[in-house]
């Protein structure tokens, strides 16, 4: 019985590792765009808003709808 070593291991993965580098672009564009297209978008979520803000809002949006965590975000 054979034994294989570390380095014959990692080689017998390195087609899988190369194929799937090549798919990676593909890959992530498909789930960004599927996000982009479904991903609800909220004020606090925008480019510009603080850490505290995303904190907020999101455990705000957990726990109440959204137009309780819109109105409420902006009053803290």
């Amino acid at each position: 019985m054979e034994t294989q070593t570390k380095a014959d291991e990692a080689q017998s993965f390195q087609p899988l590792i190369e194929a799937l580098g090549r798919k990676k672009g593909h890959i992530q564009g498909g789930v960004f765009s599927r996000a982009s297209s479904t991903i609800a978008r909220y004020p606090w979520r925008s480019v510009g808003s603080t850490p505290y803000e995303v904190v907020v809002g999101e455990m705000l949006l957990e726990k109440t709808t959204y137009a309780v965590a819109n109105r409420v975000i902006w009053e803290v």
